[in-house]
């Protein structure tokens, strides 16, 4: 019950921070845009295609631990962030 009121408070939060961009009225993105968009898929099709698949392999090897070493970080800096509050740590 008390998790359910906390995650009501933090969905009333979010919509009071979105009221500004849900009162303006409905855009559509110009065909500048949508015509890059495009392209740059076309271009990213080309270069799976010519490249080898193990180039991509590595890619994805090296994003996935520089995400995996990021979420580390951040953990330590939190950690170390409630140790410097009195009474935590």
């Amino acid at each position: 019950m008390i998790v359910s009121f906390f995650i009501y408070l933090l969905y009333l939060f979010l919509l009071l921070l979105t009221a500004p961009f849900r009162l303006l009225s409905d855009t559509t993105a110009p065909s500048w845009l949508t015509d890059t968009f495009t392209a740059a898929s076309s271009y990213l099709a080309m270069g799976f295609q010519w490249l080898p698949k193990m180039t991509w392999t590595v890619l994805l090897t090296w994003g996935v631990s520089l995400v995996i070493l990021g979420l580390i970080f951040g953990y330590r800096g939190v950690m170390w962030i409630i140790k410097k509050i009195p009474g935590i740590g």
